[in-house]
């Protein structure tokens, strides 16, 4: 019983390691997030794709998902060429790290040019590297497409 006790405390009840919880993850990644975001309503593409892990890949639930950074990049353009300038804002913005990793879950409405109002939810996995931190995973849902500016 004793040694069952030390791996408990060790590891955890389940048995993994205890990873530490990030303790001001919405300190550490909003910055970054917001950057990332002005980017992204600057439509400057050159920079998006700067924000994104080596090895990232954007995910549309259920839907496809894009590797790779020029091929992210492709999409972020086919996109504004669809709804033409857009701002978001988010809302219910959750901030969590753990290790290496930090993440941020919320709720989006995105005001668009040529498509009205877009409304859903993301996940964003920010994984270290280097001396920053980049989105690894980018997984998010349309709910909601309102066509109010379409002539």
């Amino acid at each position: 019983m004793f040694f069952e006790n030390i791996i408990t405390v060790i590891f955890g009840p389940s048995g993994f390691p205890k990873v530490p919880l990030f303790p001001d993850a919405e300190g550490a990644l909003k910055p970054q997030f917001e950057a990332y975001c002005k980017a992204i309503d600057n439509l400057d593409w050159d920079t998006v794709p700067t924000y994104y892990h080596p090895n990232g890949v954007i995910v549309q639930k259920g839907k496809k998902a894009t590797y790779g950074k020029e091929a992210m990049k492709a999409e972020f353009i086919k996109f504004a060429e669809f709804t033409g300038k857009s701002t978001s804002t988010f809302s219910n913005a959750k901030y969590e790290g753990t290790g290496d990793y930090l993440i941020i879950t919320a709720d989006f409405t995105s005001e668009t040019e040529k498509a009205g109002t877009i409304k859903g939810k993301f996940v964003q996995i920010w994984k270290k590297e280097g001396d920053r931190h980049l989105i690894y995973h980018d997984e998010y849902e349309v709910l909601v497409c309102i066509f109010e500016h379409l002539e």
